[in-house]
């Protein structure tokens, strides 16, 4: 299971690189490790906690204070270093808004949530 660091590094290659193989590979690489992650957690959820709301399962996978709202679970979202955690707070985000973005799209995160200021504050 991933750190954030390794998925920062490869958005930065996606944003930075002009070799073609490099982008082409990275993206690939992130769209796999997206839904690798994505198919995981949802399965999880639907076989160990099947009736855990967003955030009961958020506070389940993320080991950390629960969470108590759209808020808590977009700061899991920004700033956790677990990508487990993260990956959960995408599923939570999701079930909390009703938005279908896709996993470890942060800038859809974000600007549903420049829409939405108070829902997110």
């Amino acid at each position: 299971m991933g750190d954030r660091s390794a998925l920062n590094q490869l958005t930065d290659t996606i944003k930075t690189t002009r070799d073609p193989t490099a982008l082409n590979f990275a993206k690939s690489t992130l769209a796999t490790t997206s839904e690798g992650y994505d198919t995981f957690f949802q399965k999880d959820k639907k076989e160990r906690y099947p009736l855990a709301n967003p955030l009961e399962y958020l506070r389940t996978q993320a080991g950390e204070s629960p969470s108590k709202n759209l808020h808590d679970v977009v700061v899991v979202i920004d700033t956790d270093q677990n990508l487990n955690a993260v990956a959960v707070g995408f599923i939570a985000f999701r079930q909390m808004t009703g938005e279908n973005v896709k996993m470890f799209d942060f800038a859809a995160v974000k600007s549903w949530c420049s829409q939405h200021q108070p829902q997110c504050q």
